[in-house]
Formats: structure tokens, C-alpha cells, sequence
């Protein structure tokens, strides 16, 4: 906890204004950096021949917007939780500010007190990379004119079988799995999350279930020719080197929310603001789901959804720094076609 603050009070040293990112005590507190990787960050980066960098999407005359947040149009569920749905995780207001791990059904792990390590069942199931895919699917489905619809993450984890369930994954192997087997995800009140890899479930052809047609995904980390883009784009839209972050912004706009692979080992402490440091690209470990963009302001940023809860971040979200590929936001962008 002590090695927390210390790095909380480093982190922060590098705020210069109102907008920038803060850290401080959270429900990650009390987990050193190694725990919080072991725990929270499973999911594996895509092998760079599986995905391509795109050189032609699709033409867009319009000028894109300095706003754009899918939330707006009720097309985003709500921010979901890896945290076993039988335990909550309360950060207690006194002067250390420890959090404690309360049981919510009578299971007995922890007497009253600071949490030190989390109990042999794990309470936290490593599947972001599970979270992320039916997240994007659960957009997509939406913006083809159904009603939005929370799907089953627990389907995904207890049969992909291309991944590993609650011990990490791949966002892309998971698309590849649904495409491949035309799974349907059921809802996630009939297949509700369990915080643990469990056997998979079959349900009858009258269930209701959602599917995908195919996948796109891309590797945007690099600058691109602007020759190329400038069609993507529409005319006089590449307006600096980063010319990959802008192709994601206009996937975004036409497709939906996208899948990214990321570097959250620095999002530990996260409590609010724009990350705009120590959030490098090249490792990257967690999935989660660009759902929108703001370049209004002094510094634009990418609205970024979580599965750590709304008590983690902006309400479960954080705001990441747009250009440079900051924590490597970028390597990796997943959608599917419904």
C-alpha cells in the first residue's frame, strides 16, 4: 500500500493542468503492480500476421466531427465488472484510506479489515479480452436497429475454445471463434457472468441469440500514407503524422465501437482526467472498447470503456490522449459485421 502512494504521488507529479490525468487510492490499492498484471491484465496481444494494415476502407466526403461518443445515442450498455458478482469492493473512508472486500452473500472470505492479497478463490476473472468482444457486439447489433441488449460474456468465456477462459485470452481468436462457429450469444440474464471458467452451454435454435457475419481487424500503429487516406478521410481531414488514428476515428463513426488491445499497467491507479503519460504501446495486456472521441478542447482524448466497474476511472471509463499511439491504443482494432 505504502509502494501505492509513493507512486501516486510520482504519477501525479506530471499534472500541469486542470484536464490532465490524477491517480490516487482506488479498489487496486492494496494489490502490488505485479498482482494488479497477474490479476486484471490477460489479455494476449494479436500475432502481427493474423491482421493487416488496411490501404482502403472506404470513401467519405464529410468532415468528421470534433465530438463524436456512441453513449449519446444509447447504443453502449453499461460498464460491466470482472469482480465476482458475489463480492463487492469498497474503498472504506478513513485516514489510510484501505479498501476492505465485503462478501454480499454470507461467504466469509476476509474478517473486517485492510485487504493484503485476495483469497484463494480468486474473486477477479482475467477475461477482458471476453468483455471487450461482446461489448462491440452487443453496439453492432444495436446500431442495426435492435434494441440494445446485454449478452452473455459467461458464453463467451466457457466456450471459446480458442482461448483460456478466466486465465486470458484474445480478442481476435474470440471473433475468429464466433464467426467460425455462427455461435449466437444469448442473454446474459440466461447466461449470467460467474467470475469463473465453467463448462459450455448449449441452448436450443429457438433461443434467442445474436451472431456476427465476419470481423474486421486492423493494425493502425504506424503512420500512413496520406496518397491513401486522404479518400478515407475525405479532403483535408489528415492533419498531422498521425494519419492511423484518424482512419480509426472514421471506423469508428461508420462501424461502432471498436475493440483495442492496450498497456494498462499504469491504469492501476487511474482516477480521472486525460492520460497523457507513462502509457507506453508495444506491451500490450488488456482489452477494452473505444466507444467515442473529443477533440474540442485543448487536448483530444479517446472515451474509453472499462470492465473494472463504475467505481474505477470517469464511472468505469478513461480518457486517453489521441495521437502517438499512446498505450499502444492503436496495435489492435476489432469490429464485427453484423
Amino acid at each position: 500500500f505504502q509502494q501505492s502512494l509513493e507512486r501516486h504521488k510520482y504519477l501525479n507529479g506530471f499534472a500541469h493542468s486542470a484536464g490532465d490525468a490524477f491517480y490516487g487510492i482506488n479498489q487496486f490499492s492494496d494489490l502490488s503492480a505485479q498482482e494488479f498484471s497477474d490479476i486484471y491484465l490477460k489479455s494476449y496481444p494479436a500475432m502481427k500476421d493474423n491482421y493487416i494494415v488496411p490501404n482502403k476502407i472506404f470513401s467519405s466526403e464529410n468532415a468528421l466531427p470534433l465530438r463524436f461518443d456512441w453513449r449519446d445515442k444509447n447504443l453502449v450498455t453499461s460498464v460491466k465488472n470482472q469482480m465476482d458478482p458475489a463480492l463487492k469492493l469498497l474503498c472504506v473512508g478513513n485516514s489510510d484510506g484501505k479498501c476492505v472486500m465485503e462478501p454480499t452473500h454470507g461467504r466469509n472470505f476476509r474478517q473486517q479489515g485492510p485487504i493484503t492479497h485476495f483469497p484463494s478463490e480468486n474473486p477477479t476473472c482475467g477475461a477482458c479480452w471476453a468483455f471487450s468482444i461482446v461489448d462491440t457486439v452487443e453496439s453492432a447489433y444495436a446500431i442495426k436497429g435492435h434494441p440494445l441488449t446485454e449478452l452473455s460474456v459467461q458464453q463467451v468465456i466457457d466456450c471459446s475454445y480458442m482461448d483460456n477462459g478466466c486465465n486470458g485470452g484474445s480478442t481476435l481468436s474470440a471473433l475468429k471463434w464466433l464467426y467460425q462457429s455462427q455461435t449466437k450469444l444469448v442473454r446474459s440474464s440466461v447466461y449470467p457472468f460467474k467470475s469463473h471458467t465453467g463448462s459450455c452451454h448449449y441452448f436450443p435454435a429457438m433461443e434467442f441469440g445474436v451472431s456476427i457475419k465476419g470481423y474486421h481487424a486492423y493494425d493502425l500503429s504506424l503512420p500512413l500514407d496520406p496518397k491513401v487516406f486522404t479518400k478515407v478521410l475525405g479532403s483535408g481531414a489528415v492533419e498531422d503524422s498521425h494519419h492511423s488514428e484518424d482512419v480509426m476515428m472514421t471506423l469508428l463513426i461508420h462501424y461502432g465501437p471498436l475493440a483495442v488491445i492496450v498497456d494498462a499497467l499504469s491504469w492501476q491507479d487511474y482516477l480521472g482526467g486525460i492520460i497523457q503519460y507513462h502509457c507506453s504501446s508495444g506491451h500490450s495486456n488488456h482489452a477494452v472498447l473505444v466507444v467515442g472521441y473529443d477533440k474540442s478542447g485543448d487536448i483530444p482524448y479517446w472515451i474509453v470503456k472499462n470492465s473494472w466497474g463504475t467505481t474505477w476511472g470517469i464511472d468505469g471509463y478513461v480518457h486517453i490522449k489521441m495521437g502517438g499511439n499512446l498505450c499502444g491504443i492503436a496495435d489492435f482494432v476489432a469490429f464485427p459485421k453484423m
